[in-house]
């Protein structure tokens, strides 16, 4: 028995002494003594970190983590799908066309400036096209960006199978990785409507609707939150007839109800039907259109496509997480203060844990496990993230709402655009400012903008708030003369 363990032994020896003299096992070669699998396994690289995801969280963190001289895999479904949903089906790809919903409404308005403008059809594949052109520019950059930096991307689905290794499911089969540390930032996807069937021709997500080059003469769009009311003023601006319905009793139902309804008064004005209070019953569809039927309404509302923008959902159920033993809650990932899972080698960040879902929120999450993985110790910040929709008019705002506020505690505060005269100038006199004062300290405690460049303005509030610069402090900052940022200014002083 002695003898025939010290066997084995000495064959598995020559096996690894001989693995390390070739450097590379030629696969169908294998030395007789040399298990295939114990091969593969001397030879197997460890990552120092394996980064599930290449959106903003994903790919940011990896390309900095890159450039500080780690071992850095980003698994991805290729190269082309670098930026993740931000770039390709969400934020970049839907203000490219935003931006010539714009332009072609300013054409049509041009009368009022003095100029007349004959207005042709809008050429809607042409539209696509160009966003299609800025999606590619912004890819290369990324792509770019990864070979400078010597970041290795793994393409195929990336699924846990023990708390430090990762299978790749892509288009050569599967691939194994290991990694001291993983992050995960796989993102999400548009959340589906209970007995509403997504069919890619009558029904669509916000995806899908970004590739339709035949512009529907009526979109109904189910959901009032930042994709739909974004999406109503886009194709409203195309020329397509627009209804707006939310089952909640008014707009953007995280913000102030007074936000939700100023920003629908400003919808109708621009003859998009907004209906609220009003839950979907049912949907139907046929060759020639699509009906939605209403709580409460007998006759449906017809339509040639429907947008159902409800939301999104994290991408986590294909992960495999309980191989990894990592904690959920609601689908998403549950994290600490470091971002830190349930397993303190794995970090999450993004639309997967239960934060809020917006690009830079996910970046900002990005760059604090980037500095926690690198030694330090970083704890998530109280949330003064900007919330910004580009809707016609824009809506932003930061920190916290009167719903979240003691009635007795704080004062609201209104600045209308009206009696801003740059404001005038630009013809652009809908929408206020509105500012949430601590009545003891005169802190700002929340900001609210809608109007022209409200996602722009914002930021000076959202540095003012997380830097507790009280109301005091802001009337003592000179602004510029004439501009919009002016009536934050005037704000202050007069009410300060």
């Amino acid at each position: 028995m002695p003898e025939l363990l010290m066997f084995f032994m000495l064959r598995r020896h020559f096996c690894f002494t001989l693995q390390l003299y070739q450097q590379t096992p030629v696969h169908g070669n294998e030395p007789f003594c040399c298990p295939p699998l114990i091969w593969r396994y001397k030879m197997e690289k460890i990552w120092d970190i394996v980064v599930l995801g290449g959106g903003p969280a994903g790919v940011m963190s990896a390309l900095q983590l890159a450039m500080r001289g780690k071992n850095v895999c980003l698994v991805e479904q290729g190269p082309h799908r670098l930026g993740g949903t931000c770039l390709h089906e969400g934020c970049m790809a839907t203000k490219s066309m935003l931006k010539t919903a714009e332009i072609y409404q300013s054409i049509r308005q041009a009368h009022e400036y003095g100029i007349e403008a004959s207005v042709a059809p809008l050429d809607l594949n042409c539209t696509v096209m160009r966003k299609n052109d800025h999606l590619k520019a912004l890819n290369s950059r990324l792509k770019q960006m990864a070979v400078k930096t010597g970041l290795h991307i793994e393409q195929g689905f990336g699924s846990f199978l023990s708390p430090t290794r990762i299978a790749v499911d892509g288009p050569a089969g599967r691939t194994e990785l290991q990694a001291n540390n993983i992050v995960i930032a796989t993102g999400s996807r548009p959340r589906e409507l209970a007995g509403v069937a997504i069919d890619g021709e009558r029904i669509l997500n916000s995806t899908q609707l970004l590739q339709q080059t035949q512009l529907p003469k009526r979109l109904l769009i189910i959901g009032g939150g930042a994709i739909g009311c974004e999406f109503a003023s886009m194709f409203q601006a195309f020329g397509s007839e627009v209804t707006l319905i939310e089952c909640a009793d008014h707009l953007l139902p995280r913000e102030d109800r007074d936000t939700g309804e100023t920003l629908q008064t400003s919808l109708e004005q621009r003859g998009i039907r907004v209906m609220t209070g009003r839950g979907v019953a049912a949907v139907q569809t046929n060759d020639t259109m699509a009906e939605v039927f209403l709580d409460g309404r007998s006759s449906p509302l017809e339509g040639d496509r429907i947008l159902v923008a409800v939301g999104r959902t994290p991408n986590t159920d294909s992960l495999n997480l309980a191989a990894a033993q990592i904690d959920c809650s609601d689908e998403f990932i549950v994290v600490n203060d470091r971002l830190q899972t349930s397993q303190p080698h794995i970090y999450a960040a993004g639309d997967v844990i239960n934060t809020m879902m917006l690009a830079h929120s996910a970046m900002q999450e990005g760059d604090l496990l980037v500095a926690n993985l690198l030694g330090a110790e970083k704890r998530l910040p109280a949330d003064t993230t900007p919330r910004v929709v580009y809707s016609f008019p824009q809506v932003a705002a930061v920190g916290i709402t009167e719903q979240e506020l003691a009635e007795d505690s704080y004062r609201a505060l209104f600045q209308p655009f009206t009696e801003s005269g740059k404001a005038l100038v630009d013809q652009r006199l809908e929408g206020h400012i509105k500012l949430l004062v601590d009545n003891t300290t005169n802190a700002i405690l929340g900001a609210t903008i809608i109007g022209d460049h409200a996602t722009e303005l914002i930021h000076e509030l959202a540095l003012a708030i997380s830097q507790d610069i009280s109301l005091g402090v802001l009337k003592d900052v000179v602004h510029a003369h004439p501009t919009l940022a002016e009536s934050i200014w005037d704000l202050a002083r007069h009410q300060g």
